[in-house]
């Protein structure tokens, strides 16, 4: 009995350190990923100073924008 609940806290003990070690990479991605966009000057939404969309700026006649 006594192995047993040896055995068990020790896999408890492995799998807290699995979820810390887990949650610390997701937390250095997150916190690394809007700086490396930005770096980049990556856009996701509007073209640079465009003010239109991706979209929009591609193929115009194929959205509602306005034909300039």
């Amino acid at each position: 009995m006594a192995n047993s609940s040896a055995a068990g806290s020790a896999r408890r003990s492995s799998r807290a350190d699995q979820l810390a070690g887990d949650a610390a990479a997701m937390w250095s991605v997150a916190m690394t990923t809007p700086t490396q966009f930005a770096a980049l000057a990556q856009r996701s939404i509007a073209e640079a100073g465009s003010g239109r969309t991706r979209a929009e700026t591609n193929l115009p006649a194929n959205t509602s924008a306005p034909q300039i």
